[in-house]
């Protein structure tokens, strides 16, 4: 981790001219019975112009996902950017064996190469985009054989993160209030 240009906490605000991370990685399992494992891999990760909160919020259950999930989102709501870039973000979805019998789902491994968040400021990402995409899957039995698909130039822009915070807040089980996560999304070829 290099970051340069720091600052503070001012007026409760930590800033960094750019910050970069190296060999980035994060595993986790989700916490359900029978839950795949998850890996995300970068082998670089470069923040321009960051501004947010000097710590999560004080109380997060680290025991719940969804708890962890919904604080690191508000920390990413309540936190600006220029950019987010990522030249190669790989993530590995691994099943666990549960004993029971399976659709024969195996490892899938999705690749996003150039990945970029932009613009980010005031609850919302300018836009997000991906040069190229791929996604392969090899099934439990090999009879099925693998299965592979790739897309190029994703784009989608102003996605509100206040939106998919929204699902995870309990006094919204009963809204019937459309919430729109994004304006525009393009994607292609396939």
């Amino acid at each position: 981790l290099v970051a340069v240009g720091t600052r503070g906490p001012v007026a409760g605000r930590v800033s960094a001219v750019r910050i970069e991370l190296t060999n980035w990685e994060l595993s986790t399992t989700v916490p359900i019975a029978a839950g795949p494992a998850l890996s995300y891999k970068a082998p670089s990760v470069v923040i321009d112009a960051f501004s947010g909160p000097p710590a999560f919020p004080q109380k997060v259950n680290t025991a719940s996902m969804i708890d962890v999930l919904r604080a690191s989102l508000e920390y990413f709501a309540a936190s600006t950017a220029n950019a987010i870039t990522i030249p190669k973000l790989t993530a590995t979805v691994t099943p666990r064996p549960s004993g029971e019998p399976s659709f024969a789902i195996g490892t899938a491994e999705y690749t996003y190469t150039d990945l970029a968040l932009r613009e980010i400021r005031n609850g919302h990402i300018g836009t997000i985009s991906a040069a190229r995409s791929t996604f392969t899957s090899d099934p439990a039995v090999p009879d099925l054989g693998s299965f592979a698909g790739a897309m190029a130039q994703f784009s989608l822009v102003d996605f509100d993160i206040g939106a998919l915070l929204a699902m995870f807040d309990p006094s919204n089980a009963k809204t019937d209030t459309y919430l729109p996560m994004y304006k525009q999304v393009s994607a292609g070829p396939f």
